[in-house]
């Protein structure tokens, strides 16, 4: 059995970094997030954009990965703009109370 593949592909745009994430966001998916953080409070991005289409799954870990990317952004005065949630997704951030946290696209 082979396990799927998680990835998190970056580019910076300007004063943007733009994200990626394929596969489950769980515990390596949230180390991911987490290393993308460390990111953005080294580079102070304006804004971060995270598309998690490809997200296969998302776990409380990964969960966990998004809060402290967010809490990163804003720390510097950033934003987060989470791209391409689907329905699943967009239902578990807002039970999550994290849904208010980002600015969502559909």
């Amino acid at each position: 059995m082979t396990c799927p593949r998680t990835e998190l592909q970056t580019s910076e745009i300007g004063n943007e970094i733009h994200a990626t994430f394929i596969g489950a966001l769980g515990a390596e998916g949230a180390a991911m997030l987490q290393s993308l953080a460390g990111r953005v409070r080294e580079r102070k991005p304006a804004k971060v954009v995270l598309d998690i289409s490809g997200a296969e799954s998302i776990e409380w870990e990964g969960l966990s990965g998004l809060l402290e990317l967010d809490q990163a952004t804003e720390k510097v005065n950033g934003r987060l703009d989470l791209r391409a949630t689907g329905p699943r997704a967009s239902e578990l951030l807002a039970r999550a109370s994290l849904g208010r946290a980002f600015g969502r696209e559909h």
